[in-house]
């Protein structure tokens, strides 16, 4: 994914939309589906049991002709349910002629594994896993929506959805507008510099990547190189 091949992967397994609820209010198209994580294909050890299938949901102007584009909106830190991007984001951008998609985020709302408590994910891993999903779920949906003829798709989020939204764009092979709030390129500093690095648990780091079986590991994934950069 670091070297923007996900389309390609698209290209050789494309998962299976499943739309389980379609209807019309006023002038707007509402759609909610479900889709197996393209990652999950790839790499299904690293998936917790229910965070494997993407949901989202669809909010688009119900006449064609009205349509000025589309965007993915993804959640930020915390959102579990589609309802702050649906009012906070969509509905005012419907007005434009914009529609919306909204993604349930990987290890959020139906997605969270059953010993997971609210947003605090069980392993650092984790946010890896929840990055690759996302790269991979918005590339299949953008390629959804332009094959249903919506033009001008973009891709949107606020904080760690921003981001996010930044990590997903870095794969889309045509031009698309890419709008993070608050947010920047990595999330990094905040936990190595910033307000939440006195509650890492740096020595039970520290000791995992002094570990030769870890070393080992790492070592064995296929162009992943960190560790001799570290030196």
């Amino acid at each position: 994914m670091g070297k923007g091949l996900v389309p390609e992967v698209l290209e050789r397994k494309p998962p299976t939309m499943v739309i389980t609820k379609e209807w019309f209010q006023k002038d707007v198209h509402y759609v909610e589906g479900h889709f197996k994580s393209p990652l999950f294909e790839l790499s299904p050890e690293l998936f917790p049991k229910g965070v494997e299938t993407c949901h989202w949901k669809g909010i688009f102007p119900r006449d064609a002709k009205n349509r000025n584009g589309c965007v993915i909106h993804l959640a930020g830190t915390g959102d579990h349910t589609y309802f702050r991007r649906e009012y906070g984001f969509a509905v005012d951008l419907l007005k434009e002629g914009y529609g919306a998609i909204l993604i349930e985020n990987p290890f959020y709302g139906t997605r969270k594994p059953d010993k997971q408590f609210s947003s605090s994910l069980i392993n650092v891993s984790d946010l890896f896993v929840m990055g690759g999903c996302l790269i991979a779920e918005c590339n299949f949906l953008l390629q959804w929506a332009k094959e249903r003829d919506h033009e001008t798709l973009g891709l949107s989020g606020v904080s760690m959805g921003g981001y996010m939204a930044c990590l997903a764009a870095s794969n889309v092979a045509y031009p698309i507008a890419l709008v993070p709030c608050l947010s920047w390129t990595t999330a990094a500093p905040v936990y190595t510099e910033g307000a939440l690095s006195e509650a890492i648990n740096w020595p039970v780091l520290e000791a995992e990547l002094a570990s030769k079986p870890f070393r080992q590991a790492i070592a064995a994934i296929e162009g992943c190189d960190w560790l001799e950069q570290l030196g």
